[in-house]
């Protein structure tokens, strides 16, 4: 944490305690049976759920007992007509991408496709539809868009390009109309948060050159360079190495210097459509927005990096409610 942290974000910080559940062994023990294996990190996976969830609502609990209010509330009403749907895609494998559906009563035809964060190894199902419950609603409210939020594959069990090719099978069913003729393919949007972000930008990249590109890519508090540390971990070796372990599980056979894994170093930075990047000055945990943001300009791209006083998951409520603001400004600009 950077010494200059605003009285009101370190007011924050204290009010919350709870404590993380330790990251599982992401290998798989020599006298370990595959299905045990599995068993043992989807206990860890519910648990990690359980305690995101927990989290956020403690935030919200110090935000209200701090500054009066939470920054669901700070921002724009949303209307109680809102439509929740879950719907499958249906990839040529037969594999099968659950997808949870928030639309207007009115759709516009824009569409947001969402990838949530969790380390590539949990924060899915539930998890994902209520940590950033506020910034869906508004995406769907405000742009009048309908937002997909991709419940794409998990590491250990799925590593690189598992999660990549699940969010592919979904801009796929939005092109060819399988979820609806209503969903216009010129009108695309993706959004990632954290290791979603890592995701959605090398899912953008291998996305290039189709006919109907997509619009617009918002990465918020990215991880984008899994090669090195981020800056909050460079004097902190012992975090960095239980980090990589981690990280491990998702790259699987794959270089964590192969662009799949760092879109930062992809050397078609300069072709992305319009990002828009939230970074958080007191990061604890991941860093690359910025470093993106400038390599696209530097390749000739447009580009935008926004930075906010807060850390990975926790923001006082004027300030998350400014950055979400701030993504729904620039997805209804994109999309129009």
């Amino acid at each position: 944490m950077r010494g200059d942290m605003p009285e009101n974000l370190r007011r924050l910080l204290a009010e919350i305690r709870l404590v993380s559940p330790p990251l599982p062994r992401f290998e798989r023990a020599a006298d370990e049976s595959a299905a045990a294996w599995r068993a043992r990190i989807a206990a860890a996976r519910d648990d990690a759920d359980m305690h995101a969830l927990a989290h956020r609502e403690a935030v919200d609990r110090a935000a209200s007992r701090l500054f009066g209010a939470t920054a669901r509330e700070l921002l724009p009403a949303v209307p109680d007509n809102l439509r929740q749907s879950e719907v499958q895609v249906t990839a040529a494998d037969r594999r099968v991408v659950d997808v949870s559906v928030t639309a207007p009563a009115r759709p516009s035809g824009a569409v947001v496709v969402r990838l949530h964060g969790g380390g590539f190894w949990m924060g899915g199902g539930r998890a994902a539809r209520l940590l950033d419950r506020s910034l869906i609603e508004q995406l769907a409210a405000t742009c009048g868009a309908t937002v997909l939020n991709v419940d794409y594959r998990l590491a250990p069990e799925h590593p690189i390009p598992a999660a990549m090719d699940d969010v592919h099978d979904v801009l796929e069913a939005v092109r060819h109309g399988e979820l609806g003729e209503d969903l216009d393919p010129r009108r695309i949007a993706l959004i990632g948060t954290s290791s979603g972000a890592n995701i959605a930008a090398a899912a953008a990249l291998a996305d290039l050159g189709v006919d109907d590109p997509i619009a617009g890519l918002v990465l918020i508090v990215s991880s984008l360079r899994l090669d090195v540390p981020p800056a909050s971990m460079h004097d902190d070796p012992a975090a960095w190495e239980e980090r990589r372990g981690q990280l491990l599980g998702y790259l699987g056979e794959i270089s964590p210097k192969d662009p799949r894994a760092s879109p930062a170093l992809s050397p078609s930075l300069g072709a992305l459509p319009p990002v828009h990047a939230v970074v958080a000055r007191h990061d604890e945990i991941a860093d690359g927005g910025g470093e993106l943001c400038a390599r696209v300009k530097m390749a000739g791209g447009v580009a935008e990096e926004h930075v906010y006083e807060m850390t990975h998951t926790v923001a006082a409520p004027h300030v998350e409610a400014a950055w979400v603001r701030g993504v729904t400004d620039f997805v209804g600009k994109v999309l129009g």
